[in-house]
């Protein structure tokens, strides 16, 4: 079997012209179904205007309230059917489809319910008054023709079942031609992604490289030697402070939240410092940390006087590192911290331009960082999507191809190479 390749902006009008003939005799014998029931419906509603005129006249035997009860029912009657007739659209000759088949047989059976329904309900009264015998009649005629059309459509529905494949295909082209369209827009969004994503990371690479240069700089040479040698400091005051900030700091401070212990507002000032942050409380107080001190005292009261709920043997070294720092053990830590601190905030000050170039850059480097977020999101969802298409187009292409060797017997290839 011979292949033949087709390109996919030339699919459609391909395919159109082979199967032209098939989808004329479809819509030629579809078109005159709907034309014989159109004929039916404007006969139809020549009736129901003679249902709706005034009658006037002798009745022979009939009073003049079945005579009125006759014409109300004549008029709703006419009425029902022509709202009925109203909500049915037939399809033109270049708009029909397969499925409009079935779907105003559906609505011919809607309609000859209405009307048998109608018909028990209005006509008696209306036979009863002798009116409008031959308008009866001829609505009897119209049933019976709208029956035909029905058998009709589906007589077309079983001898053109095939144009529904026809059709299918012509919509799995479509979408084929609208996916290759999205592809290729796809593409050029992820050129687009990968040129944003490459000028972000190089802007981002830029201020990383200004930000080392600026760490370079003697100050902050200086700084970082002073940031380590605070670090070691805060440790040894973490180590010598442990067993008094953990346990008697906490029951002292709940005894003072409960109301058990009263200590004056200074004293609830420093303890709430040593309690959220005791690195910065300690370093904050005047050399020799006389706040500290008078709470160690409170609390070296209440060690002897058994009234902090503290494990037995851990009382007699508390005791101990509250007398050692009591008799001034950690204030040459003290005095290191705050000259260590002291010369941190003169450097700073005395940079303070350098800083601030170095605040920008921070800046520069926190927004390069959201946008390459950003750009990374955008290019993922891009990705994702170009991956869908492309499953996609390679889905509908094997369907269409698939279809294309049964219906034509030929080996067609669909190509999309310039997609």
């Amino acid at each position: 079997m011979k292949t033949q390749i087709i390109q996919i902006d030339e699919l459609s009008n391909w395919y159109s012209q082979i199967m032209h003939k098939e989808m004329e005799n479809f819509r030629k014998d579809a078109r005159k179904a709907f034309d014989k029931i159109e004929q039916t419906f404007e006969f139809m509603e020549s009736t129901c205007e003679k249902l709706s005129e005034e009658h006037t006249g002798p009745t022979e035997s009939a009073s003049d309230k079945i005579h009125e009860t006759a014409i109300k029912c004549a008029n709703r009657l006419a009425s029902s059917i022509k709202d009925s007739v109203n909500h049915i659209t037939l399809p033109t000759l270049d708009e029909v489809e397969f499925s409009d088949l079935k779907s105003v047989k559906d609505e011919l059976t809607i309609l000859t319910r209405t009307i048998t329904d109608a018909g028990r309900r209005y006509v008696p009264p209306i036979s009863k008054a002798k009116l409008l015998k031959r308008e009866i009649t001829e609505l009897s005629y119209f049933l019976k023709d709208i029956g035909k059309s029905q058998k009709k459509l589906e007589e077309l529905t079983r001898d053109y079942d095939y144009v529904q494949i026809i059709e299918k295909n012509f919509e799995r082209i479509a979408e084929l031609r609208k996916l290759k369209d999205r592809l290729s827009e796809l593409n050029i969004m992820q050129s687009q992604c990968e040129g944003l994503i490459e000028e972000v990371e190089s802007g981002k690479d830029e201020i990383i490289k200004q930000k080392v240069s600026i760490k370079k700089e003697p100050v902050f040479v200086e700084l970082h030697e002073i940031d380590g040698k605070l670090k070691k400091k805060q440790m040894k005051f973490t180590q010598a402070l442990r067993i008094i900030l953990d346990k008697p700091f906490k029951k002292f401070n709940k005894s003072v939240d409960d109301g058990l212990t009263n200590i004056s507002e200074d004293k609830k000032i420093a303890l709430e410092g040593y309690m959220d942050d005791p690195f910065e409380t300690f370093t904050s107080e005047v050399l020799g940390y006389p706040n500290l001190k008078a709470l160690l005292l409170e609390i070296q009261e209440r060690l002897e006087m058994n009234r902090l709920e503290v494990k037995k043997k851990l009382i007699p070294k508390i005791k101990t590192k509250v007398e050692q720092v009591l008799d001034d053990s950690i204030l040459s830590l003290q005095k290191d911290l705050k000259e260590l601190l002291t010369e941190k905030k003169t450097l700073i000050s005395n940079s303070q331009e350098l800083f601030a170039t170095q605040d920008q850059l921070n800046k520069k480097l926190h927004e390069q960082e959201k946008r390459e977020s950003e750009v990374q999101l955008e290019f993922s969802k891009v990705i994702a999507e170009k991956s869908w298409c492309e499953d996609r187009i390679n889905t509908i292409k094997k369907a269409l191809e698939k279809n294309f060797r049964k219906e034509l017997e030929e080996d067609i290839t669909i190509s999309i190479d310039n997609a």
